[in-house]
């Protein structure tokens, strides 16, 4: 009897991704099925999922931070893929979106209307909302993107504190929160797609810990300071503020 093919997830790439969550989730994909059985057994088990990046016209192009991306395919030529995930946007909170990513949007709509499982991490849910796929549903997002999110988007019911929303009917969207919650929206869909097994044997690989507490601890101190006593409010500010750092090879006297 033959064996299934490999499901297919495509990863879309847009001039504003991040290239280490866009790669981290093909690895993490790729690896599903494939990499226990050789820390297991020596040798490589068959690969359940394949990723494949994919852009609007399939050419390669410089990521938010220099890195290069080279897709595999055009959105044209990616047919009927099981799921698609967004990687995070490098863009700022007040940055709007409209206007921009009309193909990627109007394809994600005719996706999500096959029945594709659509997923994003971080700022990538931004596009789901532009394309109002989260009207009327539920959302997270990157904590320092939430007010804006549900500020620009009113029929979106927003989560600041929680690492991993699914929402929709079937629940087919999945959003995962900031940062290297991706990780976790990684497992999530593997779990969903090949199983549960196959997700705890990623988590053990990679060592990945589940972010139980959600955005909570990292957003607290930056989105509710406490003003009334100012010696406390001074403090609050001197703890989310990034220390500057002296870099001789930027002085004058260099």
């Amino acid at each position: 009897m033959a064996e299934a093919p490999a499901l297919s997830i495509a990863l879309l790439a847009t001039p504003e991704a991040t290239a280490s969550t866009l790669y981290g989730l093909y690895d993490l994909f790729s690896s599903a099925g494939r990499d226990w059985d050789v820390v297991m057994h020596g040798c490589p088990g068959r690969a359940l999922l394949e990723p494949k990046i994919v852009s609007v016209d399939g050419q390669g192009f410089r990521a938010s931070n220099g890195a290069w991306i080279q897709p595999d395919a055009r959105l044209a030529d990616c047919h009927s893929p099981v799921a698609i995930c967004i990687p995070d946007l490098m863009v700022a909170p007040d940055e709007a979106l409209t206007g921009r990513h009309e193909t990627e949007i109007e394809w994600l709509r005719a996706c999500h209307a096959q029945g594709t499982l659509l997923a994003a991490a971080c700022t990538g849910a931004l596009i789901f909302a532009e394309a109002g796929l989260l009207d009327g549903g539920e959302a997270t997002t990157h904590w320092a993107y939430c007010d804006t999110l549900a500020r620009r988007y009113p029929k979106v019911r927003v989560h600041a504190h929680r690492a991993l929303v699914a929402t929709g009917e079937g629940e087919r969207i999945v959003m995962g929160g900031g940062g290297t919650s991706w990780l976790d929206l990684a497992l999530f869909l593997v779990a969903r797609l090949v199983g549960t097994e196959e997700a705890m044997h990623l988590a053990r690989l990679y060592l990945i810990d589940w972010h139980r507490e959600g955005q909570r601890p990292y957003a607290a101190l930056s989105t509710s300071r406490q003003v009334e006593d100012a010696v406390i409010a001074k403090a609050q500010v001197s703890i989310t503020t990034p220390p500057r750092q002296y870099v001789p090879w930027c002085s004058s006297a260099a």
